[in-house]
């Protein structure tokens, strides 16, 4: 690290250069009396050895004048710290700042004025320099850790893509064994086989929620949407009610669709995921026997849907950051793992379908879950039959 402060000046006046010299006793002084010649040597500067300070001379040889040498040593990129002033007679003040200088002094100059301005400008490019250097060395951590983050994404998205076909195969055989010896198989065993592949569609689940956040936030995620109406909704219902598997047995669900629901617009594969991840979401923070509650409605061109229970509820300090990835700030009533991806996953997705979620919730109140929806401009007139545990009311 250099300790003697250096100065450039640029001057034909050898009066002028010896008097600098002289008030800048401690500074250690270079002389360029051409254009040229200061120009050629400063291309060999670089951040580390470059000056302090620059003095560019009204009188100045060379075929350039002084405020143009001026210009291009302000516009040098390692001289971005030193204090480049001009210097001359009044008149001359209006060339060196259309020239883009910043900085000039009035000669004959004043010795107590001029080091008072030389002082305060070495203060501030000391501080420019130290907060360029504070700057650098955040990028360079940000970098750091955006790297990090990228092999953390190729990591995750190798090991979630290589599990997805074991754990189908898992699913496959298990789902055949189940059908061929369902009736031989005494009630136990067959809980366990069951347990077994639900287990297996949970952790296949969790794959997919983790791949398709990570799809969403590079945009690689394409819906295929198609119009759905209320029955089409309680079919999507009941196949997400089907994915959560036996757990959801255990608790008491309600789900209302209105068989006069609007028609409306979305992906029902990736809406069944959705209601899939807040049904099992829900059964995770109730108890056996627990309340849950999915209800659809319509207002204002919007679609309404509620997903509620009487569970453990959320935190207050919690709620903003539940649909974070890999964030599981709650509590659970169960040891079944969980990715925290299921809730990042539904933003990501109601919010790819133009609408919005949200949650409110007290802790032990239970909590609820708003989507909203933009409806498609006509609606559905039809009724629906009441269909296993979808409730349609009118």
């Amino acid at each position: 690290m250099r300790t003697v402060a250096r100065a450039l000046i640029v001057s034909s006046n050898s009066a002028v250069t010896d008097q600098l010299e002289l008030m800048l006793g401690e500074y250690q002084c270079l002389l360029y009396r051409s254009a040229e010649a200061a120009l050629g040597e400063t291309h060999t500067l670089n951040i580390e050895n470059a000056p302090d300070l620059v003095i560019v001379h009204y009188d100045l040889n060379g075929s350039l004048s002084a405020p143009e040498v001026a210009s291009l040593l302000s516009r040098r990129p390692e001289l971005r710290h030193t204090w480049i002033v001009g210097l001359g007679p009044l008149e001359t003040a209006t060339a060196f700042y259309m020239a883009g200088l910043q900085s000039f002094e009035i000669e004959p100059l004043d010795g107590q004025r001029f080091r008072a301005h030389l002082d305060g400008a070495m203060r501030l490019k000391t501080k420019d320099r130290d907060i360029l250097n504070r700057v650098q060395n955040v990028e360079s951590k940000y970098d750091l850790l955006l790297e990090d983050d990228r092999m953390k994404d190729r990591l995750t998205h190798m090991l979630v893509h290589d599990l997805k076909n074991p754990i189908a195969a898992v699913m496959g055989a298990l789902d055949l064994v189940r059908m061929d010896t369902q009736a031989l198989l005494p009630t136990k065993l067959s809980s366990l086989l069951q347990m077994a592949f639900d287990e297996s569609r949970h952790l296949l689940h969790l794959a997919a929620n983790i791949l398709d956040v990570r799809k969403m936030r590079d945009g690689k995620l394409n819906l295929t949407s198609k119009t759905l109406s209320a029955t089409d909704f309680a079919d999507v219902l009941k196949l997400a009610l089907g994915d959560v598997g036996m757990q959801g047995q255990t608790r008491n669900l309600r789900f209302i669709v209105p068989k006069t629901l609007p028609d409306f617009s979305a992906d029902p594969e990736v809406l069944r995921r959705v209601f899939a991840n807040l049904i099992s979401n829900a059964v995770k923070h109730t108890r056996d026997g627990g309340r849950i509650q999915v209800e659809a409605g319509s207002k204002d061109a919007l679609l309404e849907i509620t997903v509620r229970d009487d569970g453990e509820g959320i935190p207050a300090e919690d709620i903003e950051k539940i649909f974070a990835d890999f964030e599981r700030s709650r509590l659970t009533n169960t040891t079944r793992f969980d990715s925290g991806m299921g809730l990042a996953f539904c933003k990501l997705a109601i919010e790819q379908h133009g609408g919005r979620i949200w949650a409110e919730s007290e802790r032990g109140q239970g909590a609820i879950f708003y989507i909203n929806l933009p409806l498609i401009a006509f609606e559905f007139d039809g009724g629906i039959e009441l269909e296993d545990v979808v409730e349609l009311v009118d």
